[in-house]
This record gives structure tokens, sequence and C-alpha cells, in this order.
């Protein structure tokens, strides 16, 4: 990524927005964000900003190159999600309800972290290839498969949370049935 702005001051920062304006920068990110399929990711390639501090610059062409080397040994990471997670994975850490579809989507998303992490770790330790910052970021993903099976156990074939998801639940429904019998 790039992230940070040259100089201190709001001179020098004026100076680089100027900058960035005449290279139309915000188009340069707009036609990178055609290319990310993960939400999360298209929100943040968004937000880039180009770098002036060479230990960054540094750090983040180490970055790509062994991004690059990766994607050489493995192909194709397969990051593709249907819908964006991001608010109702927030809502849920507010203790906030979610609905079956958007449980679906948490889902979906959980699906393809767990491989992209495991592709990581599997290029890491194939001895072909040594990723020490790939391996720093793929460490921060939590293993997702245990989660996403315990989301799909929760919904029903019709698409609907399954009566049995948690006690209070089933008690519910329960009650409500047995009031209009």
């Amino acid at each position: 990524h790039m992230k940070r702005s040259f100089g201190s001051g709001s001179s020098m920062h004026s100076l680089n927005d100027i900058a960035l304006d005449k290279l139309d920068f915000e188009s340069i990110r707009e036609n990178l964000s055609r290319y990310i399929t993960f939400p999360p990711a298209k929100c943040l390639s968004m937000k880039l900003k180009p770098s002036f501090n060479q230990d960054e610059v540094h750090h983040l062409q180490k970055e790509t190159a062994e991004g690059r080397a990766f994607l050489d040994e493995v192909g194709v990471l397969n990051l593709n999600v249907i819908g964006d997670a991001t608010s109702s994975v927030n809502r849920a850490a507010s203790q906030g309800l979610l609905t079956s579809k958007e449980l679906l989507v948490i889902a979906n998303h959980l699906g393809v972290l767990s491989p992209a992490r495991n592709a990581v770790h599997k290029s890491i330790n194939s001895q072909t290839n040594k990723l020490p910052l790939l391996n720093i970021i793929a460490s921060k993903i939590p293993e997702c498969a245990e989660l996403k099976s315990q989301i799909l156990r929760q919904i029903t074939d019709s698409s609907e949370i399954a009566d049995d998801a948690t006690k209070a639940l089933r008690e519910i429904r329960r009650q409500k049935r047995s009031s209009y019998d």
C-alpha cells in the first residue's frame, strides 16, 4: 500500500495534494479498485496514498515482491465473494442482530479467508518460497472454517435461521406455534 504524505506542515501537505491532483491519482485508485474482488480490500484500495518515506517504500516494495512470488507459485487466489459483509460484521460486533442472508454473506467471506491463509502457509512451507512479510499478514487471519460451519448449520435449506439455532429462539418459536394451535 501507499500511506504517508511527505514533509511536515500544511504547505507540504497541500503541495502533495496538488501533485496528486495533477497526476489524477483518484483515477488511478478507481482503476486499481476495478481489479479487486474482495470488498474490504476494495475499500482499502480507495484510501491508498503514495508514501514518500524511503523505509516505508522499501518495505512495501518487498511486500509486493513477496506477493508476486506467491502468485507466481500458486496461481490465481480466489477471493470472489457475494456481497459485502463489513456492515454486518460491525453490527454483530456491537451485539446487533443479523438476518440469515447476512449470516450467509459472512459465511461466504469466511469461506475465502481460510483457503487464502492456508495457501500462504503452504507456499511458505514448500521451501521454494520464503515469504516473511506475507507470513506476518497471513498469521493475522484467524482460522475461520469452524465458524463458517457453525453459521451454515444454523441456516435451513430455505435460507432461514433454524429453530434450534439458540435455546431462546427454539423456545420463542415453540411458544408461537402453541399459541396458534
